[in-house]
């Protein structure tokens, strides 16, 4: 399709730089950008592309030099005058820790002046601002149990948990821990990692201490941590050792009774029972022989206990199959009374 085909004298054919058609050249109009096209087609030049960017006026107004604090007499050193070289002025603040030098309160700006009843700041000292609060670590108190016995060295016992901290935060125990048994130290997001110092042991108990977390402001928040060291609560298994004569009596035979403490367990032959000869109660811990294809033999079975905390203690059990002795010979009466049955011969 083309535009403008209509014959006009002394007139010509252009190629429209937009559609790409040919377009009468006295029906085209150039463009801003320099492409020659339709005059259907034509676009005016965008009014903002002819706005100029204004200078901010950054230059202080009125500029004045930085004001001195004022002074004003009172019967009391109770009157604070505050100089904000931010701002530029003074602010009259009441004190609101007492009379003292260093009752003087953070405000936040550079200068505090205490002044007595003689009109005189006899005390002038800088005061940094204070942080923001939210620059400030706080501490979550935590309670941690641990129980007995610890066999890993440096074992982890719980993390602290601050806010406003990173991998630079330091992490100290400040007292509580005279036996030196535990530690604290920084993980990748600046938490305190409570753990075993090494391979010292606490005792069971109740350990509290007061613990300090520095971040990399230098702000400091301090916390308190209390673990509660539980004694081993494991099950210690009675070994056994017994000795029994073939035949074996009735399948199944309760051997003996395994005790172990800190129960009630749940009982179990892991080892040394391979053939299924023997069987123990899951509950009362009697073992039994459990197959009358036992032969003569010594067998070593390893027997398990596990109570609810879980903890789970091991034991043996060495058990002695003897072989079935032989008759005893015949007394002389036996021999009589074999003498008089005499054979009868066919």
């Amino acid at each position: 399709m083309t535009w403008g085909k209509r014959y006009k004298r002394g007139d010509f054919l252009r190629i429209d730089d937009r559609s790409g058609f040919r377009v009468l050249a006295s029906k085209t109009r150039q463009e801003w950008t320099g492409r020659i096209v339709d005059e259907k087609l034509w676009e005016s030049r965008q009014p903002q592309d002819f706005v100029k960017g204004v200078r901010d006026q950054q230059a202080v107004p009125q500029p004045r030099p930085r004001q001195q604090p004022a002074v004003f007499p009172g019967t009391q050193p109770s009157w604070f005058v505050y100089n904000d070289p931010n701002m530029g002025s003074s602010f009259i603040v009441e004190n609101p820790f007492g009379p003292g030098p260093y009752g003087a309160p953070s405000f936040g700006g550079a200068y505090l002046e205490i002044l007595r009843g003689n009109g005189i700041a006899n005390t002038v000292f800088p005061i940094p601002p204070p942080p923001p609060p939210s620059d400030i670590p706080i501490i979550t108190d935590a309670v941690f149990t641990v129980v007995l016995p610890i066999t890993l060295p440096n074992q982890q016992i719980g993390t602290v948990f601050s806010t406003n901290v990173n991998s630079t935060a330091i992490w100290e125990i400040l007292n509580g821990d005279t036996g030196n048994n535990f530690k604290i130290t920084t993980d990748a997001f600046g938490f305190g990692i409570l753990s075993i110092n090494g391979t010292s042991v606490p005792v069971a108990g109740d350990y509290t201490f007061l613990i300090q977390v520095t971040n990399a402001d230098a702000l400091s928040d301090t916390g308190t941590v209390t673990v509660h060291v539980q004694p081993d609560t494991t099950p210690v298994v009675t070994d056994f050792i017994g000795s029994f004569t073939l035949p074996v009596l009735t399948v199944p035979t309760t051997l003996t009774t395994m005790f172990a403490s800190n129960g009630p367990n749940t009982w179990h032959i892991t080892n040394g029972n391979n053939l299924g000869y023997f069987s123990i109660d899951l509950n009362t811990g009697d073992l039994k022989i459990a197959s009358a294809a036992i032969v003569e033999g010594t067998y070593m079975l390893t027997i398990s206990a596990t109570n609810s905390f879980p903890r789970t203690g091991f034991g043996t059990a060495t058990i002695t199959i003897e072989p079935e002795p032989p008759p005893p010979p015949p007394d002389d009466d036996d021999r009589l009374m074999a003498s008089q049955y005499v054979p009868i011969l066919g």
